[in-house]
């Protein structure tokens, strides 16, 4: 068998297993505390602005375009990509997305191969492949993600998907 033919379809949530064998992959989801907005140029800009009382004003380098959003129960200024025009459906979709991004950040997600136990009866990690910076507003794409590093982690374990040492079918 190849992991082109495992039915990863389990591997939808944080925690969530596949057993092969022996083996099992584990999909681990937790919070990319390193990769923000600003990181990506298709999101524009967020910044905290500069506080007067209860004013905050907008940044020097925001322009007329630049929109005050109110995340995580505060306000920030949000400057658009240029192409990004107020007033457009583009204009509130992006919106709406940066403030969604802004309180829920993006994702770290990780693939673990787990094989036997150690002293404390919790499986043993002995390979793992992860990517960062992933979008937290969509869940779609994790399935996606988990084929591509469960595909990189098996391909270096190939006594996974042929345990027998035989020609793989």
């Amino acid at each position: 068998m190849t992991d082109t033919m495992l039915d990863l379809s389990d591997l939808d949530a944080d925690g969530a297993t596949l057993a092969l064998g022996e083996y099992t992959l584990r999909l681990r989801i937790e919070p990319d505390l390193d990769t923000g907005i600003n990181d990506y140029d298709c999101y524009g800009k967020i910044s905290t602005g500069h506080r007067y009382g209860d004013r905050v004003t907008r940044p020097a380098d925001f322009d007329g375009n630049a929109e005050k959003l109110h995340t995580q129960g505060a306000w920030c200024w949000w400057q658009p990509p240029s192409d990004i025009k107020r007033g457009t459906p583009e204009f509130h979709d992006l919106a709406s997305l940066v403030r969604d991004l802004a309180e829920y950040g993006f994702y770290l997600v990780y693939v673990e191969l787990l094989h036997g136990l150690d002293a404390y009866k919790r499986p043993i990690v002995i390979d793992v492949d992860v990517v960062g910076g992933v979008d937290s507003t969509s869940s779609s794409n994790i399935l996606d993600l988990a084929r591509d590093l469960a595909s990189e982690v098996l391909a270096r374990h190939p006594e996974v998907t042929n345990p027998t040492g035989g020609p793989t079918p």
